[in-house]
């Protein structure tokens, strides 16, 4: 409701790093398209310059889902096919070529039950500064995937501001989210996604 409310008055881009842990659930509901996917992709439909983005989660390495290997680890709305989904790498300081890219050992991974490679797009999660909760002007260094979500979040509402500065109007975010997907650099040991 609220997601909706805030699209219907011009929000343009909104950060969710949230989710459910990987070995919380049935291995038969991760990588399901499930109901909250369902709503979160019919919130993009409603508003088509809301741009959602989501964390993938943290849930590699922990033991979910040994069967497929470790893969097939995405919960819930990580799952949507209309939002961004966004893993997390340990950064890279000088791009060289796709070895130059580590996945966070945590950085949960899809793909979904239906195929799709997901997450959409990865960054710096690892060892982000950031801010702390225990006081107003306290700061952290924290890794996952809950601070790679802000940051590619973030730059997508720069990206939105200097559309606007050009154009005087605003990218839907199917658009934003290609402009996003089309800036990556090569990552993994195969051409393209993966």
């Amino acid at each position: 409701i609220e997601m909706a409310f805030e699209a219907a008055n011009g929000m343009l881009v909104s950060n969710h790093s949230y989710g459910i842990p990987a070995d919380a659930l049935p291995v038969a509901l991760l990588g399901k398209y499930d109901n909250r996917a369902q709503e979160w992709d019919l919130l993009a439909q409603n508003y088509p310059y809301y741009l959602i983005v989501t964390s993938a989660g943290n849930s590699r390495n922990i033991g979910a889902n040994l069967p497929d290997g470790g893969f097939d680890l995405l919960t819930s709305n990580a799952n949507a096919k209309n939002v961004l989904t966004v893993g997390a790498t340990t950064g890279v300081a000088n791009y060289a070529g796709p070895s130059s890219v580590a996945i966070a050992r945590f950085s949960s991974w899809g793909p979904t039950d239906d195929g799709r490679v997901k997450p959409d797009i990865s960054t710096k999660g690892v060892d982000m500064y950031c801010t702390d909760s225990t006081g107003d002007s306290q700061y952290i260094n924290r890794s996952g995937t809950s601070m790679s979500s802000p940051a590619v979040a973030g730059g997508a509402i720069l990206l939105q501001q200097y559309y606007n500065n050009l154009h005087n109007n605003f990218m839907k975010a199917a658009t934003l989210k290609g402009v996003i997907l089309h800036t990556v650099d090569e990552a993994g040991a195969s051409n393209g996604p993966d």
